[in-house]
């Protein structure tokens, strides 16, 4: 009789460590998914500051670029740049393609 007891514990001890095995694996894949999303979040977080860092810097050349232009205008060389002189400033007219060829 004792013999059956001890047999049943052992089964219930194989089934326990069993089961702590199970939990064991399902846990460690959860980590494994969750340092290698958070690993892919952050390579995609630095590649995103990267493409911002360059858009910036663009901007700024864009920017520089449009500074010199319109700081090298003068009443002597604005037809050059496409620009009329009219006599009622109510607006400006810019032919585009002549500034697109200056450019």
């Amino acid at each position: 009789m004792n013999n059956v007891y001890v047999n049943k514990i052992k089964k219930k001890i194989t089934k326990l460590i069993f089961i702590f095995g199970i939990f064991l694996i399902v846990l460690s894949s959860c980590y494994s998914y969750a340092i290698a999303k958070t690993t892919t979040s952050i390579a995609s977080l630095r590649q995103k500051k990267i493409e911002i860092q360059q858009l910036e810097t663009e901007i700024i050349d864009l920017e520089t670029e449009y500074f010199e232009i319109v700081n090298s205008v003068d009443r002597d060389n604005f037809t050059a740049y496409g620009l009329e002189k009219k006599i009622d400033l109510e607006y400006v007219n810019i032919d585009i393609s002549k500034l697109n060829s200056q450019l």
